[in-house]
């Protein structure tokens, strides 16, 4: 028997969610966990991201979709450093892609965007992680060299 993925509503439900379903749920919850008004971290949201992300065959993919979108051309750098957090290895392969580091990650720490510092060290954080990951040590030679 096939297990249907479920996804979590509100106060513990569950209910199974279709591809469409995904996309959509990924990207409000990105906008939603990424709010630049929040506080602290909305773990419960992150952790359904997460959920979505390890649990779902596209999950991955569709969240750096969302992440891309929210971090695009974005100067709110509160909103940047919460969308900064993410789970799982299928993330994380998918993040030390060189494209996402180059057309997102990088423009985030260029200079005319004049970035905090704390943006600054956490992206840089990031790029480090990725380097380490061994898929990436095919491409991250000239990364670094522009």
């Amino acid at each position: 028997m096939v297990q249907m993925p479920f996804l979590k509503i509100d106060k513990g439900l569950r209910a199974p969610y279709s591809r469409r379903n995904i996309k959509q749920f990924l990207s409000n919850f990105t906008e939603k966990a990424t709010d630049g008004s929040l506080q602290s971290e909305d773990w419960t949201l992150n952790m359904e991201i997460c959920d979505i992300i390890n649990e779902t065959e596209e999950g991955p993919k569709d969240a750096i979709r969302a992440l891309k979108k929210r971090l695009s051309g974005n100067r709110n750098y509160r909103e940047v450093m919460l969308a900064l957090t993410n789970c799982g290895h299928r993330f994380h392969l998918l993040v030390a892609n060189r494209d996402f580091i180059d057309s997102v990650l990088v423009k985030i720490i260029s200079p005319k965007n004049n970035p905090p510092t704390i943006v600054q060290d956490k992206v840089l954080a990031l790029i480090q992680t990725c380097s380490i990951l061994p898929q990436f040590h095919v491409h991250s030679h000239s990364l670094f060299q522009d």
